[in-house]
């Protein structure tokens, strides 16, 4: 389950910490709210492609930050078999800025590869979201409802960060 989540200049997003307890389910709001930026952010930490187009005005990199807490079992073998550190919680970062993007599991460097890995085989898993009225802004249909943390895993393909399609 996604305990934490930390966004730091992504879009019109300066510095945003959010915590979450047991049991949230729903996170619902008006027309331009942001819901759609706390997808792409999420979409980032599983792996999805970034540009910087996502990063603010005026800032050099934009940054995610999540702790992920809960089915540890999940996660355990795939750290160790890349050697990165298996504690928990699990902290995934990512960057994106121009030119390359970069990311940490538990503070060490991993591939974009490794995340796309960890979103499609049963770790523990951030956030059940349904995106709505706004699908096509994240790459999105109502076909395709982003169901995170009530699952297993990461069972959808992330969709690329930063494109945006006509209304």
């Amino acid at each position: 389950m996604l305990s934490s989540l930390r966004i730091q200049n992504l879009a019109l997003v300066e510095d945003l910490s959010l915590d979450w307890g047991p049991g949230f389910t729903v996170l619902t709001g008006e027309t331009g709210a942001g819901k759609s930026l706390l997808v792409d952010a999420l979409s980032l930490l599983v792996g999805a492609r970034g540009d910087s187009e996502l990063v603010r005005h005026g800032a050099e990199r934009a940054t995610v930050e999540a702790v992920v807490e809960g089915r540890f079992e999940a996660w355990q073998a795939f750290l160790l078999e890349r050697g990165l550190p298996d504690e928990q919680p699990v902290v995934l970062r990512r960057e994106v800025g121009p030119g390359r993007s970069r990311a940490w599991i538990n503070g060490a460097s991993c591939a974009l590869a490794d995340l796309r890995r960890r979103a499609g085989s049963g770790c523990a898993s951030p956030a059940s979201m349904t995106i709505s009225p706004s699908w096509g802004r994240t790459g999105t249909s109502p076909s395709s409802t982003r169901s995170w943390a009530s699952s297993p895993a990461w069972s959808l393909k992330p969709p690329r960060c930063g494109r945006r399609m006509a209304p």
